[in-house]
């Protein structure tokens, strides 16, 4: 999710320079220029492989046969920091297939390596030193724990880091981790998506700080327990992950906060905006089609899972989450109009009604819209058409009142796939905590 490939690329640059590299052969202007190409191409092609690097460093798959804190079942992928044996090429018909062959060389520790780490950082201090020469900068980062027992590199006689000598890293490993730095520096943190600060921020006249909290979006999100549930919210991050998948695709459009607040300024001096849409919800801007979707509550479409763009658009996922969606809408100012009727309104007919803020629904057709968005056969705003039917059916507790309200079929299922070929019987209720929530007729909680 590199947006701005150029400044990723920038820093990368630093590792690509030709220089004679201690655990392989030199790399070529040409072999440079290529790689650095890349890295700042904004194109389909270049996203691919910068995602494929991504991906492949930090994704681990089970073998069936080694097994570490319960992973390791064949065919299971799990999130790792580094994988030293990750595969980094792609198919030989890509077009930046020798690109990704480069990234899949692989070199391997050794206690003599220890010494040309540190020479490296003698001799970029000596850059500063000797020859006053002052654009090297973090030469402190070349340290090991020779010369900086504390902070330096922990590479010694016996281990590299946590590792045993000999350990493999390949390029694709190294660049992976650049990326992902700059990812959270340029893109997370300095975007206002997520904070390392959570009581300093610039302000853009150069003030004094601002409060950036770290329930803004991300990793947590602090919303009214009526949006969480009904009225629905936006997540600054998934709209952002949002936006980089349609600019990886080239539609031409973005989702853009409507009230847009200015909160401070990139590296580039481009102004940064708060990423909180709020209560004001937000648009789906083309380039040069302009508007092509204005999204605010109170209309039918802030409530659909899809959100259906004009123009010939198509049809984009809707970031507005709620766990029930819609549950509590209705348009109050028409139910009191006996004379406003249309029984044949549906969802998808209500689109017509949704561009402004009255939807046009009077207290039959309110019903209607609620059975019809309550059975579109999805979890949440997951994938439609994923269950038989619409069908919950729970016990009564009659002859085990113990079994009151147990759930034994959920929209048509009366059971769930796990993984493979494993499934699970469905017998349990809608709360996380299962029988906790499940009261006994005439049972106060009080007295539980």
């Amino acid at each position: 999710m590199c947006e701005d490939a150029r400044a990723c690329s920038v820093i990368i640059a630093a590792i690509l320079v030709p220089k004679p590299n201690p655990f392989g052969d030199t790399l070529r202007s040409s072999q440079s220029q290529r790689i650095l190409d890349v890295l700042s191409e904004d194109s389909y092609e270049a996203y691919e492989l910068r995602r494929h690097i991504m991906h492949a460093g930090t994704t681990a798959y089970g073998d069936g046969v080694n097994f570490m804190n319960g992973f390791g079942a064949k065919g299971e992928t799990g999130f790792v920091l580094e994988n030293a044996y990750a595969n980094f090429t792609l198919p030989e018909d890509h077009v930046y297939y020798d690109v990704s062959e480069w990234m899949d060389i692989s070199y391997t520790s050794s206690p003599q390596f220890c010494a040309v780490i540190d020479e490296h950082y003698q001799k970029c201090q000596q850059e500063i030193d000797k020859f006053k020469m002052f654009w090297p900068s973090r030469c402190s980062e070349w340290k090991t724990l020779k010369l900086d027992p504390a902070f330096g590199i922990q590479c010694n006689d016996v281990r590299i880091w946590a590792n045993s000598h000999p350990y493999p890293k390949k390029n694709g490993n190294v660049v992976e981790a650049i990326i992902t730095e700059v990812l959270w520096e340029e893109v997370l943190r300095k975007q206002l998506l997520v904070c390392s600060d959570p009581d300093y921020v610039h302000e853009p006249n150069g003030g004094a700080a601002v409060e950036c909290s770290y329930d803004k979006g991300g990793m947590f999100i602090n919303q009214k327990a009526r949006d969480i549930i009904f009225e629905g919210y936006t997540d600054p991050f998934t709209i952002k992950v949002m936006n980089s998948q349609y600019k990886m695709e080239k539609r031409g459009f973005q989702i853009v906060c409507n009230n847009q607040v200015e909160v401070s300024f990139s590296w580039q001096c481009a102004p940064v905006y708060d990423p909180q849409c709020g209560e004001g919800g937000f648009s789906v801007i083309h380039e040069t089609q302009g508007v092509l979707k204005n999204m605010t509550r109170n209309t039918v479409d802030w409530y659909l899972p899809e959100i259906e763009l004009e123009e010939g658009f198509g049809t984009i996922d809707n970031p507005v989450f709620a766990a029930y969606a819609g549950a509590l809408w209705k348009d109050k100012a028409l139910e009191a109009d006996t004379n406003v009727t249309n029984p044949t309104r549906t969802v998808e007919s209500a689109r017509t009604g949704s561009v402004s803020a009255e939807a046009n629904f009077n207290v039959t057709e309110n019903e209607d819209w609620q059975k019809e968005r309550n059975c579109m056969k999805r979890y949440l705003n997951g994938p439609k058409d994923i269950y038989p039917n619409c069908t919950i059916t729970m016990e009564t507790g009659r002859g085990d009142l113990e079994r009151l309200g147990k759930v034994v079929n959920y929209f048509g299922n009366d059971t769930l796939v796990l993984y493979g070929d494993n499934t699970l019987k469905v017998d349990g209720n809608f709360a996380a905590e299962s029988d906790y929530n499940n009261f006994l007729p005439l049972v106060w909680e009080a007295y539980r």
